[in-house]
């Protein structure tokens, strides 16, 4: 005993320290480096392998998921992969085999190249490397293991004749349009095919093992024709049914256009799971329904069985039923006992006419609440934001039903989609309805005014469901702040919660002092002024830079303002109204004013540069030392660049006259081109879409800028 223990521990020593190691590398046809194990030393075979199996066990999870770089470090395998019959090693040559679990699970690789003498490809051997194709099997190929091909790239497949096996998931994924099996292949196994868009699968008569679908999956298959060989003795797809079906009656694997004739015992695991059929009859001589069977099958039609398997009612991971029809006169005695999953409690079950009162009684379909007989109309209620139910249903010989509707909290209920507002509801069907409650939510309506509107305005405010909330925001005019809202709250913006019709008001004062003072290097740059109210006001600003600012609707009157060194520069000016005001000593680099008006306005020692002046009005006003700036009135620009251009706005558009034949473009202010003409002895004119500031450039002298006034 002592003996067989320390050979035992040796044999396990012995495993641990060379199981997992490569015994040499060589450099393949297509320049990889490759690496060896050696697998039969007296007939001198080798499988290839991968450079760090010595730190991976290559059925782990590492190995499987992981990064290739676990495996092969920074020598991944990448391009077109050439397995060579043959290598050589300390003056031996080995004949190459196999190829290793794992050995090029996720690499770059973008075809390969088998040799004629390989004869296995394990496990995840090339799992999920995306480009992968494969240019020819090997002749000597016999067995693919599980997920070896997993989402690759295959395309069309012709396996050849020694092809004995096909694991579970093999090449599930991997693209392939078409699929020639060889008349020896003997396994196929679960999901090998699966998820591949061919849709022609023939079954040779050598198969005699597939324990489950071979293009089972639950997103199902898109497989329209299926053929079993007539002399395979272990499946047979009979009277052209388009299915695998065994020996033992038990359905395999179906698909789409399936219609299964008597004799089938059993529908297997997942054989239809997936198919999109809308209606599956089964047959009568049906008893029993393996799990997910028809997942996402719609409706289904049980001929006269008498008892059932929990496939179609108890899985709780579908099917979905939309309707399941039976035709057997005495409710079918079901095989387990238990209740119906809750994906199909709501199932619609049909029964055969004046049945109904025995299915009502019975243990298991009492369950259902949706228990129609067969012949009678249908109706079928829904409801969102309530729900709708059917308290009486018709039944043979009555064709009455009536609906019920409830509504949620905070809704009413409105009518049916039919136009009918009685609830509940009693109608005479005459076919197959659908009726739909509407609801409509509980909602009060919240007002907002201002209490002076010369003094400030109000945004917010509306019809608001019930319990909701809305916001409410008091916006001042001119020099006046907010004070309170009627109800005494003074928060602004102010979140209100809706429970009964409101209307509140919003009070504005001037604050009690107005402070305007001596301002000392002050910096403006990416502000907005807009409706402020200046007036009897005496503002000096020393050392001020305004830049990238924009003044609207702003109103100055009676007032002094003393600027001392003041720049202006990328700054518009849109309807101010300037009057009785002194303003001195300002500097405007690349500045727009439009539609500015001065009166009564004294402007000493003002410099503009670059600077465009639009439809301004001047009344008694003084202008001292104005030089380089581009007046545009309605005639638009004169005189460009000494060239005798015309740039003017007419009707919508920019009109460019005596381009002198240059090429004319069209920008906006962002500079990007609008558009390019060439200027043949006419007036260029482009449309503009709207009021903006363009810019025009005429062949290569520099761009002006222009502003349309629609």
């Amino acid at each position: 005993m002592k003996k067989k223990l320390f050979l035992l521990v040796a044999a396990l020593m012995a495993i641990g320290q060379n199981a997992f190691a490569y015994d040499f590398s060589a450099v393949a046809p297509s320049g990889q480096t490759l690496y060896y194990k050696i697998i039969d030393s007296v007939n001198h075979y080798v499988k290839v392998t991968y450079l760090n199996d010595t730190q991976i066990d290559e059925h782990s999870e590492d190995a499987k998921w992981g990064n290739p770089d676990l495996r092969w470090g920074t020598n991944i395998p990448t391009g077109t992969l050439v397995i060579p019959d043959s290598v050589s090693y300390n003056g031996i040559t080995y004949t190459v085999r196999a190829i290793g679990a794992s050995a090029f699970a996720h690499c770059p690789i973008s075809s390969l190249v088998m040799s004629n003498l390989l004869d296995s490809i394990a496990m995840w051997a090339f799992f999920q490397c995306p480009y992968l194709t494969v240019t020819s099997f090997s002749n000597s190929l016999r067995y693919i293991g599980s997920h070896a091909f997993y989402e690759c790239l295959l395309g069309d497949v012709i396996l050849p004749p020694s092809v004995r096996v096909i694991e579970d998931n093999a090449m599930k994924g991997a693209h392939i349009t078409s699929i020639t099996l060889n008349d020896s292949i003997q396994r196929l196994g679960e999901s090998c095919l699966a998820l591949n868009p061919f849709t022609s699968l023939f079954i040779p008569a050598s198969v005699n093992d597939i324990p489950y679908g071979p293009c089972k999956d639950r997103d199902g298959n898109g497989v329209t024709s299926i053929i079993v060989d007539p002399n395979n003795p272990y499946f047979d797809s009979r009277d052209n049914c388009n299915a695998i079906i065994n020996n033992m009656g038990v359905v395999i694997q179906g698909c789409n256009t399936t219609i299964l004739p008597e004799g089938v015992l059993k529908i297997g695991h997942s054989a239809f799971a997936g198919c999109t059929f809308n209606t599956f009859v089964v047959p009568s001589s049906v008893i029993e329904f393996g799990p997910d069977g028809f997942y996402h099958c719609n409706k289904m039609i049980i001929n006269s069985a008498t008892m059932l398997g929990s496939g179609p009612f108890g899985d709780p991971y579908g099917p979905f039923w939309d309707t399941i029809q039976l035709t057997s006169e005495v409710p079918p005695t079901m095989i387990n006992s238990y209740s119906p999953s809750p994906c199909n409690i709501n199932t619609t079950i049909i029964v055969p006419c004046n049945t109904l009162s025995a299915y009502q009684v019975s243990s298991f379909w009492s369950q259902f609440p949706n228990l129609h007989e067969l012949g009678t109309p249908q109706i079928t209620v829904n409801a969102e934001n309530g729900t709708a139910t059917v308290d009486v249903y018709p039944s043979c010989g009555n064709d009455t039903a009536t609906v019920r509707a409830t509504a949620d909290s905070n809704y009413h209920f409105v009518g049916w989609s039919d136009g009918s507002t009685q609830n509940p509801y009693t109608l005479v069907l005459t076919g197959n309805t659908t009726l739909t409650a509407i609801f409509a939510i509980d909602s009060v309506l919240v007002r907002a005014t201002p209490a002076n509107p010369l003094k400030g305005a109000v945004m917010g405010g509306s019809v608001v469901p019930l319990n909701g909330t809305t916001t409410l925001t008091a916006i001042p005019l001119g020099s006046n702040i907010f004070l309170t809202w009627s109800n005494g709250v003074t928060d602004n913006p102010y979140t209100l919660t809706a429970t009964s019709d409101t209307t509140l008001q919003a009070y504005f004062t001037l604050p009690d002092t107005l402070i305007f003072r001596d301002t000392i290097n002050h910096y403006i740059h990416d502000t907005t002024f807009i409706n402020n109210y200046v007036h009897d006001t005496t503002i000096q600003y020393v050392n001020q830079y305004i830049h990238d600012t924009t003044y609207i609707n702003n109103y100055i009157h009676d007032t002094t303002i003393l600027y001392m060194n003041q720049y202006v520069h990328d700054t518009t000016y849109i309807n101010n109204y300037i009057h009785d005001t002194i303003r001195m000593t300002t500097q405007m680099f690349d500045t727009t004013i439009v539609n500015v008006y001065q009166f009564d306005t004294a402007i000493y020692n003002t410099y503009h540069f670059d600077t465009t002046i639009i439809h301004n009005q001047y009344y008694d006003t003084i202008f001292v030392h104005l030089h380089d700036t581009i007046y545009i009135t309605q005639e638009g620009i004169d005189g460009v660049d000494g060239i005798n251009a015309k740039v003017y706005s007419s009707h919508g558009q920019v009109v460019v006259e005596g381009a002198d034949g240059n090429m004319v473009t069209l920008y906006d202010v962002n500079g990007r081109v609008l558009a390019t003409k060439q200027d043949y002895g006419v007036p260029v004119r482009f449309d503009a879409p709207v009021s903006a500031t363009y810019i025009i450039k005429i062949g290569n002298y520099p761009a002006r800028k222009v502003v349309v006034i629609r």
